[in-house]
């Protein structure tokens, strides 16, 4: 293969991966290989599609033969970061992923890389600088501007994740994460048909995309008479953060002790019934909803079902 089709052959994969037809790529990447085995890039590349694709064994053997032909190479590091997250090994990923960083300080990309692992660990004060040093490097890169939405609209703030969202959009309107960034900005503030016409322009771009599966799942929660209710609990939770979560579900079982208590100490039986039977009802509705939700999204993913040639 000569340097000018290996060139436009990596042009077509990485155009692939970017559209989410990941398939494409992986044939790209396939033809790229059978010319040369030892291509680090190629494997590395692979592995990020595979880490899409849902096999994450197969990503990690991937990145794991580029690791060992290049390890050297921030893109390499990168590639088992992705992978290792994947298969839920977050610290050890977590230094593939400084390390790639350390390789390329001056990489926007690779910032929000490791922002993103930082996020899965609840370590936000490193996710939020990471974020500012990627908009720093690149004030103009859409995924540094929806990365920086993401975080104020996770904080209740959604008017900043709005205007994040749209200046994302102003850049490249075809931006899918901008897309879902808005849908979900449009959902939080009850706008449920702008949020639904996001999500469908975001799946007409990519049919496949888990974000905006997730958006118009959410959607449907949203609408739905029995999840609406767990849909607004669990966004309100998540914008206060773990930490916050966890001693207001102590201290709403404190107060359901304490009511409980007073109930019986007055002579009140029936009332102390009630409210553990409203108790135990509570926890078995956040018990189920999730489960419900995760049935929804499950159902919209098995309705997407692309030819390989799509």
């Amino acid at each position: 293969m000569s340097d000018a089709i290996r060139e436009r052959e990596y042009g077509l994969v990485l155009a692939c991966m970017r559209r989410g037809l990941i398939h494409k790529a992986v044939d790209g990447l396939k033809r790229i290989l059978t010319e040369d085995p030892d291509d680090a890039t190629a494997h590395a590349l692979l592995a990020h599609c595979l880490v899409s694709l849902k096999r994450p064994h197969a990503a990690l053997h991937e990145a794991r033969m580029a690791l060992t032909l290049d390890p050297e190479s921030s893109q390499v590091h990168s590639a088992m970061g992705h992978a290792l997250i994947a298969n839920r090994k977050l610290r050890e990923a977590l230094r593939h992923l400084e390390q790639a960083r350390d390789m390329e300080p001056e990489s926007a990309q690779r910032a929000l890389d490791l922002a993103g692992a930082h996020a899965l660990l609840d370590e936000r004060r490193e996710q939020l600088e990471l974020v500012a040093r990627a908009r720093e490097l690149e004030p103009d890169l859409p995924e540094a501007i929806v990365a920086a939405g993401e975080i104020e609209l996770d904080g209740g703030n959604v008017s900043a994740a709005y205007a994040l969202a749209r200046e994302a959009l102003e850049l490249e309107p075809e931006h899918i994460d901008a897309l879902v960034l808005m849908g979900r900005c449009e959902l939080r503030s009850g706008n449920i048909d702008a949020a639904r016409e996001h999500a469908k322009w975001a799946l007409s771009n990519n049919p496949e995309d888990v974000g905006a599966l997730y958006l118009l799942s959410s959607i449907k929660a949203r609408e739905n008479p029995l999840l609406g209710l767990w849909w607004r609990y669990s966004t309100w939770m998540n914008e206060r953060g773990s930490g916050m979560a966890i001693l207001l579900l102590v201290g709403a079982f404190v107060v359901y002790r304490v009511a409980v208590q007073i109930s019986i100490d007055a002579g009140a039986s029936e009332v102390a019934n009630v409210v553990q039977y409203v108790w135990l009802g509570i926890c078995v509705y956040t018990w189920v909803g999730p489960v419900l939700f995760q049935r929804a999204v499950r159902k919209e993913l098995g309705q997407v079902e692309l030819a390989r040639d799509f």
